[in-house]
């Protein structure tokens, strides 16, 4: 028996389905509910990422890109993330001329983060958090490490995130995976950040606060240490290759 209802084109149906919530919104609706009430919009996120992956394939000097201009492509993108994705209240820079200078200190929405990683931890960190990023052509090891812990010591912080474009020195003798563990006991909490995570916030649309809580599982589980395929994705190899691929699927390889 035929109808006379008029049926949806393939474009109609796709754009009605698209308002009911999506299986990343319901893996991470919490997550993702704090990040809207934050004011985050894919648009700005969008912009902020693409200008970070054009900055990691033009060397100081390509095209007239400043030394300043390279980090704060990254520093912008990290700032973003924090604030914007919830997790921090707000979050700036600061800097002290010949002194010292952070990429980003924020205060920590503990509202937000006491359901998501629990009472306990909630009660252990503090109110701020310290932001520390390097847009780098090699991985960040235990000296670069050293420093920004040094900072957040002389401010009484304990928590931190390092984002870095090259990855990190997870073992060996430069590598930092053995104090970010072993701060845990101190109640300092280091979280590592790398274009991986970046990407998933933008491609797969992972809220940024579920990559904040993954990174918290992973220094306090050692897994950066004892998990092969974790550590792998901090190496310089892998977020060398990630920035190239992406950077070619963004902007197809032409200058821009």
């Amino acid at each position: 028996m035929s109808s006379n209802c008029p049926q949806p084109t393939a474009e109609e149906f796709i754009k009605y389905v698209s308002k009911f919530p999506q299986k990343h919104d319901i893996k991470h609706s919490m997550e993702r509910a704090f990040a809207i009430t934050a004011g985050w919009k894919d648009a700005d996120y969008s912009y902020l990422y693409r200008k970070y992956i054009l900055s990691t394939q033009r060397e100081i000097g390509d095209k007239g890109q400043t030394g300043k201009e390279k980090g704060d492509a990254l520093e912008e993108l990290a700032r973003y993330f924090l604030k914007h994705g919830g997790f921090t209240k707000d979050i700036r820079d600061i800097n002290a001329s010949g002194k010292w200078q952070v990429d980003g200190q924020g205060i920590i929405n503990k509202s937000a983060m006491q359901p998501l990683w629990g009472e306990e931890i909630n009660n252990k960190i503090g109110y701020q958090v310290y932001l520390e990023c390097k847009n780098h052509s090699e991985p960040m090891k235990k000296n670069d490490f050293n420093d920004h812990c040094c900072k957040m010591d002389d401010h009484e912080c304990n928590v931190g995130i390092v984002a870095s474009t090259s990855g990190f020195k997870i073992t060996g003798g430069n590598g930092i995976a053995e104090r970010v563990h072993v701060n845990i006991f101190k109640n300092k909490f280091y979280l590592l950040l790398s274009i991986r995570d970046f990407d998933l916030a933008y491609a797969k649309k992972v809220p940024p606060i579920a990559l904040i809580i993954e990174s918290l599982e992973r220094t306090t589980n050692d897994l950066y240490r004892t998990d092969s395929a974790v550590e792998k994705q901090y190496t310089k190899p892998y977020c060398k290759k990630m920035a190239k691929d992406k950077y070619d699927e963004l902007f197809n390889s032409n200058e821009v």
